[in-house]
């Protein structure tokens, strides 16, 4: 175990993480599950954005440039 230093403001929120996540799943939580919990929720949120790009860039074509005013034109029709 390693020792973090915290604001008090972030040590409050995850408390309240944690008391959340007690009540859902019924048992004890440490700060370390919360920790835990939220960096898998990052991982995977920054991932499925990874594999949104990939898919994005199999569709990338090349356009003439088209000035903003004739874009507002085209969608506020």
């Amino acid at each position: 175990m390693k020792v973090i230093k915290v604001s008090e403001e972030n040590r409050q929120r995850l408390l309240q993480i944690a008391g959340e996540l007690q009540a859902k799943e019924g048992r004890r939580v440490t700060l370390d599950d919360v920790i835990t919990v939220l960096l898998n929720h990052y991982l995977k949120e920054r991932n499925q954005a990874l594999r949104l790009t990939e898919v994005f860039r199999e569709y990338q074509f090349e356009a003439d440039p088209v000035p903003v005013d004739e874009m507002d034109k085209e969608i506020y029709k």
